[in-house]
């Protein structure tokens, strides 16, 4: 927005501008009678830039950023417009509230711990704190200028000194946790359950008569190869299936935690760690920690080959050793391992491997806490919070916010701010451009390595993929489909002919009433991918068969479903609009293209281009693939069908033998 445009929203909004410093207009703080200590700012220290093309803004993150809560790990696009109790900069928990702050570019800030990666989605002018590899001071800094090595500071949750294991309710909870982690339901609905403890889990039998639940405990001997257990019968069977809710009294939960350890988790040296088939247990663990004071690590996972015909996942969890006492560990071979192991150096923090800017204008949001300006995310990062001093930003940003705190509707001056921002627009959609010819870097696949589990393993993307879709566990294997849990997405690796992997598309498999908050994207690509650069299923192309070019995921998942890929090479454009570089991509490939875009005016303008204000017409994707190959249109679509993934290969078939050659 210019100097001009910038001063009128600002006397709409009762501010004034206090002096031009460069391309910054300054002013007092807007914000400062809700979140400076003193309820006025003596110094212009609010900036707005002008002419601002989405880089500066407030430091926010984007909606699937987790954070951590006295409710456990949540996600921003969770929680905006809620106050949520985050843990602050002195490690006790502190109320924030989580909120919408515009759209902003997005940077991609990828940090490394014990050789686990994972990559933050921020913004900017972002405050971190970090120090350098070799020590010194912890120091405040920004995302624009983060270094390799750097190492981000950590913050831990505050102990809880309350717990006691003498009491009734711990003991309850230990029963529970035991059978949550071995016991067996006798028969659905009812409350009669079994649990059969091996070896060192014997000793937890006594927790059943400590309690005096009616319980039946008698020794088995081996039988056939079975070896010789300890058998409790009694009318616990509801507790085999489900946890006790975060918010019961901490007795009960911290003998839960610590009866479902002495299942389901194993003391080694300095490892302390939980291991489970079921993801959403570890991460139940995990939040329930949280409200103890109990810091874990990430949660891992791996494929192994169990009592089934195919390897099944199986996810582990250490937690972090310094937070935890020797009253956790109820079994003595445990406690022996924990008490006589030597503590190790814990590593903590994660190390800053790259920033990067990507080309996505994205809404953030960031928590709002005024005492401490800091909480922390996911994984102990502690960051510093929107609303401090000195803060930069946009002008529809500033608008939204300031509608927040004043109580007042300001959507339409929001509107006006968007509309006289966009006269930057040309400006911002040259630098986009260039940003998008430099090549993309292709990644190391080892670093995602347990991080998402195929989507035939986790029953909910299973389902979604075999019911909804119609792609069989066979064809969504041959494609190396993932599924991320928390986003609720099957990701699609997309790679180059070399089988070199660029990145993941991540389709949701939330019908859109049940998308979790505005502005949820429908498919969000991962890990900077830049889809324009890249063909889906490009590592298909063999120079020797015709092409077969749809628009998006799964008209590609029902080609491969179909077995096309037998006669033609499929391939989809991830949207539909094909780039000049894909578009040399297939023409490097020297064999016919088929496109068989969606039967929509979306499909129409792809393959033919939109029609401009002087009547003619910007390329689409005919004009760009005939001068490289031949073109090929399928055009007689069934009755009643406009998509690629709604066709038979009987219908397939006729379209394709039927084309029309486009000369």
């Amino acid at each position: 927005m210019n100097f001009k445009n910038i001063n009128i929203i600002l006397e709409e909004l009762g501010l004034k501008m206090s002096h031009r410093w460069e391309d910054w207009v300054m002013l007092k703080c807007p914000f400062a009678e809700w979140t400076h200590s003193k309820g006025t700012d003596t110094n212009p220290s609010f900036g707005i830039k002008i002419n601002d093309t989405g880089n500066s803004g407030y430091h926010c993150f984007s909606a699937d950023t987790t954070f951590l809560t006295f409710e456990g790990a949540k996600t921003f696009g969770d929680t905006v417009g809620t106050t949520q109790r985050v843990i602050g900069v002195d490690g006790k928990f502190v109320t924030a509230e989580i909120r919408h702050f515009g759209k902003q570019r997005i940077w991609e800030l990828e940090l490394s711990r014990n050789s686990v990666r994972k990559i933050i989605r921020t913004t900017e002018g972002h405050r971190w704190f970090a120090k350098h590899r070799g020590g010194g001071e912890v120091k405040e800094t920004i995302t624009a200028s983060l270094e390799p090595m750097q190492r981000l500071q950590s913050r831990l949750p505050n102990g809880c000194s309350k717990v006691s294991t003498d009491s009734d309710r711990f003991n309850k909870g230990m029963v529970h946790g035991i059978v949550y982690g071995d016991g067996t339901q006798r028969k659905q609905r009812s409350n009669n359950g079994i649990v059969c403890l091996y070896g060192d889990k014997k000793q937890l039998s006594k927790w059943f008569s400590i309690t005096k639940l009616g319980t039946t405990i008698r020794e088995v001997e081996e039988i056939k190869g079975r070896p010789s257990h300890t058998r409790v019968s009694g009318p616990f069977g509801e507790l085999c299936n489900t946890p006790p809710p975060l918010s019961i009294d901490v007795d009960y939960l911290y003998g839960f935690l610590a009866g479902y350890f002495g299942t389901d988790g194993h003391v080694s040296g300095n490892v302390v760690q939980y291991s489970s088939s079921r993801r959403h247990d570890l991460e139940f663990v995990r939040d329930a920690f949280i409200r103890l004071g109990i810091a874990t690590y990430h949660i891992g996972g791996t494929m192994r080959k169990g009592y089934g015909k195919s390897p099944t996942a199986l996810y582990t969890m250490n937690v972090v050793r310094s937070t935890l006492t020797a009253s956790f560990f109820q079994r003595a071979d445990q406690l022996a391992e924990f008490t006589e192991s030597n503590p190790a150096y814990e590593r903590l923090g994660w190390s800053v491997v790259s920033i990067t800017q990507t080309n996505s204008l994205e809404d953030v949001y960031c928590a709002v806490v005024p005492d401490g300006n800091a909480f922390v995310l996911e994984d102990w990062i502690l960051t510093g919070n929107c609303f401090t001093c000195k803060q930069k930003g946009r002008v529809s940003s500033l608008v939204r916010a300031l509608a927040h705190y004043r109580d007042e509707d300001y959507t339409a001056l929001a509107m006006k701010a968007d509309m006289l921002e966009m006269d930057v627009a040309p400006k911002d959609f040259d630098s986009l451009a260039d940003m998008e010819q430099e090549d993309q870097q292709p990644l190391d696949p080892s670093i995602f390595d347990g991080l998402y589990p195929s989507a035939i393993e986790v029953r909910e993307a299973w389902s979604y993929l075999h019911y909804d879709r119609k792609i069989s566990t066979p064809a969504a294997k041959q494609m190396g489909l993932l599924y991320d849990p928390e986003q609720k997405r099957i990701l699609f690796p997309v790679r180059n002919k070399k089988g070199q992997l660029f990145g993941f598309s991540g389709r949701s498999i939330l019908p859109p009433e049940k998308y979790p908050f505005n502005n949820y994207p429908k498919v969000r690509d991962y890990n900077g991918l830049k889809k324009e650069q890249h063909l889906l299923g490009a590592e298909n192309l063999t120079g020797e068969q015709p092409v077969l070019l749809v628009e998006g995921l799964f008209a590609y998942a029902r080609l491969m479903e179909l077995g096309i890929n037998q006669i033609m090479d499929p391939v989809a454009s991830l949207g539909s609009a094909l780039s000049d570089r894909q578009a040399a991509t297939l023409g490097d490939n020297g064999q016919t293209v088929y496109i068989l875009y969606d039967n929509d005016k979306a499909g129409d303008v792809g393959i033919f281009g939109a029609e401009k204000s002087d009547g003619t017409r910007s390329k689409g994707a005919l004009d760009k693939l005939r001068k490289e190959v031949s073109v090929m249109m399928p055009d007689n679509w069934p009755e009643g069908k406009d998509d690629p993934d709604e066709l038979t290969l009987e219908e397939l078939e006729e379209m394709i033998d039927v084309a029309e050659l486009i000369s």
